[in-house]
């Protein structure tokens, strides 16, 4: 599929591993997000609300980076 468009395949696969990284902690169901608000005390989601716009924002960062390194 790369070579039909033109490109490599690690400018296709890069970018999807780094939001399967970044968008696993705002997960709800993840394993740390579970592990840091039993810890706290805390349901959840009030831990996925907290790091959304954090992770948003490094989203486009990682976007825009792979975009123009890669």
């Amino acid at each position: 599929m790369a070579k039909g468009l033109g490109g490599s395949a690690a400018s296709i696969v890069n970018p999807m591993q780094f939001c399967g990284g970044l968008f696993r902690s705002v997960s709800p169901i993840s394993g740390v997000v579970i592990t840091v608000a039993g810890a706290a005390g805390i349901s959840p989601m009030a831990v996925v609300r907290r790091t959304a716009l954090p992770m948003l924002v490094g989203f486009i960062v990682m976007m825009i980076s792979s975009l123009v390194l890669i």
